[in-house]
């Protein structure tokens, strides 16, 4: 039975669904159909096994003992049970994950609607009066609250169709603007999404024609005023200005999400929080110094706040930035019990452990305790990201001991990388990647020691890099050689 439906569905259950589920189970709904006490008992007997750790081991020809004992059954009862069960638990899936998380927030639409279905004019037009303040366009700070505004204005529409006395738009006018709006404030946030993957992977997008065709859609709706249309748009102009040497779309988008992040619902906030780190990401990456404090402190404040998290966990990227980070800024105690803490607390990969000792070694090296930092890196990573982060840092261990294997290490990282390009690492990781073993290459010349004309060259050629690997280690080693 290891492969059944309903053990896969009953396997991801938490133990609040499973309360959840048996309330569910002897509601009056169920009750009314079904023999509710012998599939609790099945329930009972899969739970057992479950939380066990024994899930592998059901079996029919037990599960038939334990339920019915030496009694004779009828042809099939098992696997009818077993089907029933299957059907109610997918139901109450249904009850628990089809139903909004905020159907109570639209619970006032409901009533509105439902006014006006049966004739209820007055208190239709009462409601109508309570709901345009709330959903005033300057308070509304999530992509639900346009969406719930339009359905506002199109349930006054149909009312107005209803009750025409030939006055008027019949509120067409403002259903149109509040879909206009529900429009470019959730297609903002898709283009936002899709820049980002831009940054990473080769996706050929035209992102200044995407921005041009927002840009003008939103002055010629004068909507470039309100508070989350403008968020929204400098959240994209961000992404898509992350060469700006003055930061100006970046200062003036963390300006609008210190005034109304607060207020904006956790989930909108985490996106547009995410924005913010990413950028910050990028310009570490570049090696622009200021913002390693800046990302630094983004990610101790988020998380403070809880938007790092997916059922208190942190996937990979989240981890790795931030030891990277703490270590660049010398926070050594504070990365050392960061890990500590969340070395069991990893998803997003089959492998936590070696995400686990991947930044242990970091942790090490930067404590220059070579050896220790060597122990930690494995021989093999799942992800290719990983790989190449192990080879590099072995390559700067190598450099930091004056190691005779580290010019073999460079060409041999070379041809990795060359091979990995041909398994998609996409160009600008082959790039930065490549760009790392020849500059190191350059730094490891004799011709370099205490030579300032080519160290100064050298050094403009590393801050020139855009996409770098390293790029803040091999400043720091040119430093060295003056």
């Amino acid at each position: 039975m290891k492969n059944s439906q309903l053990i896969a569905l009953l396997n991801a259950l938490n133990e609040e669904e499973w309360q959840r589920l048996k309330d569910f189970l002897h509601s009056p709904l169920l009750t009314k159909y079904y023999e509710v006490e012998e599939l609790q008992e099945l329930l009972d007997y899969f739970k057992t096994k479950i939380t066990s750790g024994e899930r592998q081991a059901i079996d029919k020809k037990q599960l038939r003992i334990q339920l019915f004992g030496d009694k004779m059954t009828p042809k099939g009862k098992l696997e009818k049970m077993m089907s029933t069960l299957l059907s109610i638990v997918r139901s109450f899936i249904n009850f628990q994950y089809a139903v909004p998380t905020h159907f109570n927030k639209r619970a006032p639409l409901a009533m509105l609607h439902f006014y006006g279905v049966k004739g209820m004019n007055r208190q239709f037009l009462k409601a109508v009066d309570r709901l345009r303040d709330e959903l005033d366009v300057d308070k509304l700070l999530s992509y639900d609250q346009f969406f719930d505004r339009f359905l506002f204005e199109q349930e006054l529409y149909t009312f107005k169709i209803i009750h025409n006395d030939k006055k008027g738009d019949v509120n067409l006018l403002n259903t149109l603007e509040s879909l206009d709006l529900f429009y470019i404030t959730t297609k903002m946030e898709y283009v936002g999404v899709l820049i980002s993957q831009n940054i990473d992977i080769v996706l050929n997008l035209d992102t200044q024609a995407l921005i041009e065709e927002i840009t003008a859609f939103i002055h010629k709706r004068s909507f470039q005023d309100i508070p989350f249309v403008d968020l929204n748009y400098h959240a994209i102009l961000v992404l898509h200005k992350a060469n700006d040497p003055e930061h100006k779309a970046y200062y003036r988008f963390k300006q609008l999400l210190d005034t109304y992040g607060h207020q904006i619902p956790v989930k909108g906030a985490k996106s547009l929080h995410t924005v913010a780190r990413n950028y910050c990401i990028m310009q570490y990456n570049k090696g622009d110094q200021p913002f390693v404090q800046e990302a630094y402190d983004l990610y101790r404040q988020h998380l403070e706040w809880g938007y790092l998290y997916y059922n208190n966990r942190l996937n990979p990227s989240a981890i790795i930035n931030i030891c990277r980070l703490g270590l660049e800024l010398e926070q050594y105690d504070w990365v050392w019990d960061f890990l500590e803490n969340h070395k069991d607390r990893i998803i997003g990969t089959r492998y936590p452990q070696e995400v686990y000792y991947l930044n242990l070694a970091n942790y090490y090296f930067a404590l220059r305790q070579y050896t220790k930092a060597l122990e930690c890196l494995g021989n093999s990573y799942e992800d290719t990201y990983y790989k190449i982060a192990a080879r590099r840092l072995e390559i700067k261990i190598f450099y930091e001991e004056r190691s005779a294997v580290l010019e073999a290490k460079l060409d041999a990282f070379k041809v990795f990388i060359f091979r990995m390009g041909k398994k998609n690492l996409p160009q600008v990781h082959q790039q930065a990647n490549n760009d790392y073993v020849d500059i190191l290459k350059q730094i490891l010349h004799s011709k370099t020691l205490n030579n300032q004309d080519r160290i100064a060259k050298l050094r403009m050629k590393i801050q020139e890099k855009t996409s770098l690997s390293e790029k803040s280690w091999l400043l720091k080693k040119l430093d060295e050689l003056q």
